[in-house]
């Protein structure tokens, strides 16, 4: 059936572009290997898309106003910083996904190193990256960063009307699926990806809950979100496999169903055969209790532990998820679907703190699952109160300003709407310094942030491991001579910084120095070629 009315529209459009995106996924990663050419990507793409549309097209829901403005308002905090406090760029965000879409731009495929940025092996997940690329080569008079940026808002006003779609499918009440939407606000985890700059993990979580969405619908798209999600992150396959094991505890009839779903995850094997040495290496060190990256985490102190990430759900989305436990079981309201939703909490809550205690790289992942179960418990429980429409939304609306206020007390999260990785002088002088000189050269950062900088810059960081420009952590890269070579580059810019050796900067490999005159001295002999404040560029050579 056609989409009748705009909401309608809107969820057409929404899992049109979920699996355009899983499909040009999917054959970037086949093709990228010899080529990732966009408009052969789109040429192979769109027809393959349209043929699996065109045989298992799903049927248009329609979503109700309050979802939709919950969808918007998500959009609205996520987008808030990079237009109104940081404006043009995001002061909080990681680097190394621009930096790994613009080697892919340079490489032309699936490269086996990140240059010409270092030569630290390329094993990072690169399923968001190969779908951004696509409108990053469409847009290209926008910024990679903003187009990342917008994929992210993008798809945080997706979450939110998808988890309405799963919690009113799931648990067959339009109710619930409305206080999840609603509850959504309130989450920490969206925010927290979207100032990170996270945006694989969003992906991931909108894939894993239209899988879950089409799964129940008897909908064969879904083996298509299969291959996709392990593409994007194998973290999200981790999360989407417990919540499916999870489901099937509580459905039996359905395990059969779930099994057939498994094979297709073999479509994903170039991204498993790109990261399987990682896997590898990285579980010989836990095996052998080598491993440097071990989390802190330990059994005694399991209760801290619990606590610290029931606070990651949001205070508020806490406070609401212990009154509503504690609610049923006084009343002994504990049915079968709030049964299926607590055992999703406990599930992700176990295996997050596994995952924490033996160092796997999943762990910042895992909160999203025990998130989504605690909401589901939630809307569950406001579902059942009687009231009349009117007061309804009072209530609805009290519960949005909890969320709100939940939101805007989290220091956590609202010190990084300021930027907490590039000041605002610092990223102006960055900007000028692109205007300036905009080919990719080296350059040494002394007393400013090398890897934000660097980005913003179109800059190659002399000491590229440090500051996350690259995902340069010993779980993530081959441990070959380039990985002990950048560590190498760490400690000679630490020395040069904490000696306050000016004279040694010249004798660095780079193109330019930026040095912030007041936490490094002036370079001898040197001229600035561009000032601003206490920043200062100078030629190297």
């Amino acid at each position: 059936m056609k989409p009748k009315n705009p909401s309608e529209i809107v969820c057409f459009l929404i899992f049109a572009f979920l699996a355009f995106a899983s499909v040009s996924i999917i054959v970037s990663y086949w093709a990228g290997f010899f080529f990732l050419s966009t408009p052969l990507i789109l040429v192979i793409s769109l027809p393959i898309t349209f043929f699996l549309w065109k045989k298992f097209r799903p049927e248009a829901e329609r979503i109700p106003l309050e979802v939709l403005l919950a969808a918007l308002l998500v959009a609205g905090i996520c987008a808030f910083p990079l237009l109104l406090a940081t404006p043009y760029y995001m002061g909080s965000s990681d680097s190394f996904h621009t930096t790994t879409l613009r080697t892919l731009e340079t490489a032309g495929k699936i490269p086996e190193t990140y240059a010409p940025y270092s030569g630290v092996s390329f094993t990072y997940q690169i399923g968001l990256h190969l779908f951004a690329k696509i409108f990053a080569d469409l847009l290209f008079f926008v910024q990679d960063y903003i187009v990342l940026w917008a994929l992210g808002v993008l798809l945080a006003a997706i979450e939110a009307i998808l988890v309405y779609l799963v919690s009113k499918e799931l648990f067959k009440s339009e109710p619930a699926g409305k206080w999840a939407a609603i509850l959504f606000i309130g989450t920490k985890t969206i925010y927290i990806n979207m100032y990170f700059g996270m945006f694989h993990r969003m992906l991931g979580s909108c894939l894993i809950l239209l899988f879950l969405y089409f799964f129940l619908k008897k909908n064969r798209l879904a083996f298509l979100l299969v291959p996709a999600m392990l593409m994007v992150h194998i973290a999200w396959t981790v999360n989407c496999a417990i919540l499916m094991l999870v489901f099937a505890a509580f459905n039996r009839q359905r395990f059969t169903d779930l099994l057939k779903t498994v094979p297709f995850a073999f479509i994903a094997l170039p991204a498993f055969l790109m990261d399987i040495k990682i896997y590898i290496a990285h579980f010989s060190k836990i095996l052998g209790g080598a491993s440097e990256a071990a989390s802190p985490v330990q059994p005694l102190n399991m209760l801290q532990f619990t606590v610290s990430y029931l606070l990651s759900m949001g205070w508020a989305v806490g406070a609401l998820f212990g009154l509503s436990l504690v609610y049923s079981l006084l009343k002994k309201r504990v049915d079968r679907n709030k049964l299926f939703a607590f055992s999703v909490f406990i599930a992700g809550s176990f295996m997050h703190y596994f995952a924490a205690l033996s160092g796997l790289t999943i762990e910042n992942e895992l909160p999203w699952l025990f998130t989504l179960g605690g909401i589901f418990f939630i809307s569950l429980v406001f579902s059942e109160i009687k009231l009349e429409k009117r007061h309804l939304n009072y209530l609805k609306i009290l519960v949005v300003a909890l969320l709100l206020l939940g939101f805007s007390t989290s220091s956590y999260v609202t010190t990084r709407i300021w930027g907490t990785k590039i000041s605002p002088p610092e990223a102006s002088f960055a900007l000028k310094f692109k205007d300036f000189d905009p080919e990719l050269k080296t350059a040494v950062f002394l007393g400013i942030p090398s890897a934000k900088t660097a980005e913003l810059s179109n800059k190659v960081p002399y000491n590229a491991g440090e500051g996350w420009f690259l995902p340069f952590d010993e779980r993530l890269v081959v441990h070959d001579q380039a990985y002990y070579r950048e560590l190498e580059k760490i400690k000679t810019q630490e020395k040069i910084m904490e000696t306050k050796c000016a004279s040694c900067v010249l004798d660095l490999n780079a193109d330019y120095a930026v040095i912030d005159i007041e936490k490094f001295p002036a370079l001898p002999g040197k001229s600035p070629v561009l000032e601003q404040g206490s920043l200062k560029l100078y030629k190297i050579r």
